[in-house]
């Protein structure tokens, strides 16, 4: 009860809470750091209100297209929201099961590489007592 109450603690702090303060940080120190100490910007944008409006208007749309522009490029991968250990058991009972399929059609040589290749993903997770 208490491990599952963390788990869910951490996934909504770190998915949520840590970026929505993070980024109300960053607006309040931009405009405390940048258009405070700027009279042209404070003439123009004398409240937050004003510049939070502007920001989110220029920032989100320009961020957006950053990360779409490096998705198409390549560079950047989306990452599954998974444990490590469990992409690794989604992807060895895919082989186990590919490697029945092999085996039923005849193809034991790779029934044999399938199999293999699914227990080496699994063995590393393997628990010394």
């Amino acid at each position: 009860m208490a491990r599952d109450l963390w788990i869910y603690f951490k996934s909504g702090h770190s998915g949520y809470f840590a970026f929505i303060l993070s980024m109300l940080n960053f607006v309040v120190l931009q405009y405390n750091l940048f258009v405070e100490r700027i009279p042209f910007l404070k003439q123009y944008m004398p409240r937050m209100s004003t510049f939070i409006i502007l920001f989110s208007l220029i920032y989100f749309p320009v961020a957006i297209l950053i990360g779409r522009f490096e998705f198409k490029k390549g560079t950047t991968m989306r990452q599954p929201f998974l444990a490590p250990f469990t992409q690794d058991n989604i992807e060895s009972n895919i082989r186990l099961r590919r490697s029945l399929m092999h085996y039923y059609n005849g193809e034991k040589e790779d029934a044999m590489k399938e199999l293999v290749e699914s227990e080496r993903l699994l063995v590393k997770w393997k628990f010394e007592s």
